[in-house]
């Protein structure tokens, strides 16, 4: 994966093409096998696309190309955020873009969501739903410091977009429903899913490098970056220093970098981090910042919600087990709309059991979407 980011990588359409020129010159001389398989990943604003560099960019790698236009939401929204040098608003150009380059890598989009955009999450997700698109990343960065009640928000707005998506019957992927969230960890399963201990390689723009982008200086200031970078264009780990980085962020697991609370979460599978920020918040890589843990139990709670209604109205997922113990719960919902969740959850089973013939037998299950 060859991942260009910027500030706004289509600036510099000219220097990405002669990268991934040099890419795959490379790996024909050498015999490397990498470039049939190898993905362009870019994140775009949109604002220059229709521009002839950009477009001679696009037609001459489009069989390798990711390429995503970040939208916020409806065109209110998006402006509210994301304004040119002129403070105009930048929706008409990045809708337009959006549309033209659906045929590279699928019709895709990125929202990030942060405590004072979540009462307009449900709004600017079912905005993105009528622009057809194949999967939505929805999530929440993981600098605030989230709240029961940034949680109970957040489970509100889920509720609106899951009975959309239910009463629709639309069938699409979107990341912040995850059936497979908000189960126990398995003790064996101790790694750090976190590609930022050294699995996502980046480069600055001096040519430096760092075990991932969120450590160059433009993110944590030059101090911080200097500490933990790995080399340069001349090679990486090759000398004591940069081979005691590497050292120290292999060893880094789920554990190592977890108070107990974490370790033991019942609903842990699925809460991520940031090993980055890890770093640039402790000073330290194996230290977990915890900020979104009620943003991910109300998320939790919403999928909960709608995969058990999903399944009795449609049938097409499977029934989601709560495993929020109610004292968290209670801190996001009322009583009464946690007994209604439970309750979905009971018609849901017994749902279950009488299509597998096994009313008489209970028997546990976490189940797995189909969607």
């Amino acid at each position: 994966m060859l991942d260009f980011i910027g500030g706004e990588p289509m600036l510099e359409a000219p220097l990405i093409s002669d990268i991934c020129d040099y890419f795959f010159k490379q790996c024909a001389v050498k015999c490397c096998t990498l470039a049939s398989g190898a993905r362009i990943s870019i994140s775009t604003n949109g604002q220059n696309y229709f521009e002839p560099q950009v477009q001679a960019f696009v037609k001459k790698f489009s069989p390798f190309l990711s390429l995503n236009v970040s939208i916020d939401g409806h065109k209110a929204l998006h402006d509210a955020h994301r304004v040119d040098i002129n403070g105009n608003g930048s929706f008409d150009k990045a809708i337009k873009a959006y549309h033209a380059a659906a045929h590279l890598g699928g019709k895709q989009t990125k929202m990030t969501f942060v405590p004072s955009s979540f009462p307009q999450m449900a709004e600017a997700i079912l905005f993105m739903l009528d622009q057809d698109p194949d999967f939505i990343a929805a999530n929440y960065a993981y600098e605030p410091i989230y709240t029961p009640h940034d949680a109970s928000v957040l489970y509100d707005q889920l509720k609106i977009v899951s009975d959309h998506l239910i009463s629709t019957k639309r069938v699409i992927a979107c990341s912040i429903l995850d059936h497979n969230i908000g189960y126990r960890v398995d003790k064996k399963d101790d790694k750090n899913y976190c590609g930022g201990s050294g699995g996502m390689l980046a480069f600055d723009t001096h040519g430096k490098a760092y075990p991932c982008l969120r450590y160059c200086p433009i993110a944590i200031g030059d101090e911080k970056a200097a500490k933990i970078c790995i080399g340069d264009m001349q090679g990486i780990y090759n000398t004591p220093h940069t081979a005691k980085i590497r050292d120290y962020l292999d060893a880094i697991t789920l554990s190592s970098q977890s108070t107990d609370e974490c370790i033991n979460c019942p609903v842990g599978v699925g809460c991520g981090w940031c090993s980055a920020y890890n770093y640039e918040s402790t000073g330290d890589v194996n230290k977990r910042v915890t900020h979104i843990c009620w943003a991910h139990k109300g998320r939790v709670l919403s999928s909960c919600y709608y995969h058990n209604k999903r399944y009795l109205e449609l049938g097409d997922t499977t029934p989601k087990s709560i495993e929020l113990p109610d004292s968290d719960a209670l801190q996001i919902i009322t009583a009464s709309e946690l007994e209604k969740l439970k309750d979905l959850h009971r018609k849901a089973k017994r749902k279950l059991l009488a299509e597998r013939g096994e009313m008489n037998g209970v028997q546990n299950y976490t189940g797995g979407s189909n969607h």
